[in-house]
């Protein structure tokens, strides 16, 4: 009985990480997704400047952000009234006019990546309290009956050589300390020679 329910806690434990494993993988994939995105985007406002310039036209890059900050603020009718009608048929127009969509493109992708990945945390959150909610009393069932059967179980046992007990995080921290001295230690025989 005790050895099925400790394949379960087992299985529980194991599907919490595969889930965790897998929204890591996902996340990873659509920020890859991302950057092709942005990179097909960049190459293909890289493109039109290069194609831009093999015509014989040198687009003023100072005037093309100004037309692409009014685009922002005030669209076309913010355009016409600084620069007139016919700029908004120039080269820098039309570049201006790509370049804000490939922007508002992705905008558009990020704010949508960041709902859904908002929402996919919230249900592996809810996934992840309700295992753990069905896990504990299983373990304090567990471990009442380990006590019940040997009432020292649990308790930790004095040490014989009369030095502290040991514990991972001092064990790591004496390594690091041992470390640092063995590179110093490096560090001179080097600048010695």
């Amino acid at each position: 009985m005790d050895l099925s329910r400790e394949k379960t806690l087992s299985a529980m434990t194991s599907a919490a990480d595969l889930a965790t494993a897998a929204g890591d993988a996902l996340r990873r994939t659509e920020d890859r997704k991302r950057d092709e995105d942005f990179g097909q985007v960049k190459q293909s406002l890289n493109d039109t400047e290069s194609a831009d310039m093999r015509k014989g036209r040198d687009l003023d890059a100072d005037r093309v952000g100004e037309i692409r900050s009014l685009m922002a603020e005030g669209g076309d009718k913010a355009v016409a009234k600084k620069f007139g009608e016919s700029a908004l048929g120039s080269p820098e127009a039309v570049k201006a006019r790509a370049q804000r969509a490939a922007i508002r493109k992705h905008e558009s992708t990020m704010a949508r990546e960041a709902i859904g990945t908002a929402a996919t945390e919230n249900d592996q959150k809810k996934v992840t309290v309700a295992q753990q909610a069905s896990r504990t009393p299983l373990r304090d069932a567990a471990i009442a009956r380990q006590r019940e059967k040997d009432p020292n179980w649990g308790r930790q046992k004095p040490t014989t050589t009369g030095q502290p007990s040991r514990t991972p995080l001092r064990d790591q921290a004496v390594a690091r300390h041992r470390q640092k001295e063995l590179d110093r230690d490096r560090e001179g025989l080097s600048r010695g020679r």
